[in-house]
């Protein structure tokens, strides 16, 4: 699913992840449902993000059984994957309080949770025209992504950064960072993401 997922093949992926849910509630792999309800809530984030908030929550649910162990299902991770639903539903207040409270759950060191994270929230605040809010939420998961280090997360920072930039009408800052992100985009070889930044910066 997670392959299929990545080339693009939405409707396959999901078949993947719906039939490997039906073996792990045959099996009684609880975790194995939780990862499943996981990655369908975070498949349906940007084509239907209220199936994905219902995905999601169910995963927060079976996070909260008592003896449910890993990483990838705690219950941290699901808020902050909530979150980003609600943002989708543009349920901007609610998505807030959501992800801070998943924030606050996960450890202080960086991590790519804590970077998905932070980089909602400065959308969030972007969104709400807060400049002082995403301009800081945007440099801590700038912060996280090269502590990790992960040039994926570090060149969305960028790009937040950038947007909280032009926001605070510092044009400086703003090219800047997209240069940055442009050169990140470079080295990962993400041609998609290099035309889209350099449009922003109007070349």
């Amino acid at each position: 699913g997670q392959v299929l997922q990545l080339v693009g093949r939405w409707d396959q992926a999901r078949s993947r992840y719906l039939d490997a849910l039906e073996t792990a509630k045959a099996l009684g792999d609880l975790v194995g449902v939780a990862r499943c309800h996981r990655a369908l809530g975070r498949l349906l984030y940007h084509e239907e993000p209220q199936q994905a908030l219902e995905w999601l929550e169910q995963g927060l649910a079976l996070s909260r059984t008592e003896g449910l162990t890993g990483a990838e299902v705690a219950e941290a991770v699901f808020l902050i994957d909530i979150g980003w639903a609600q943002f989708q539903l543009t349920d901007f207040d609610r998505a807030l309080e959501t992800l801070r409270c998943g924030l606050e759950m996960l450890p202080s060191e960086p991590g790519e949770i804590r970077g998905n994270a932070l980089s909602s929230l400065t959308a969030i605040h972007i969104n709400r025209g807060d400049v002082e809010a995403a301009m800081r939420y945007a440099e801590e998961a700038l912060a996280n992504g090269r502590a990790i280090p992960n040039l994926w997360q570090e060149q969305i920072a960028l790009s937040n950064l950038a947007v909280a930039h032009f926001m605070a009408l510092d044009w400086r800052g703003a090219v800047s960072s997209l240069q940055e992100a442009i050169a990140l985009a470079e080295m990962v070889g993400d041609k998609r993401v290099q035309a889209g930044q350099a449009v922003n910066m109007g070349l």
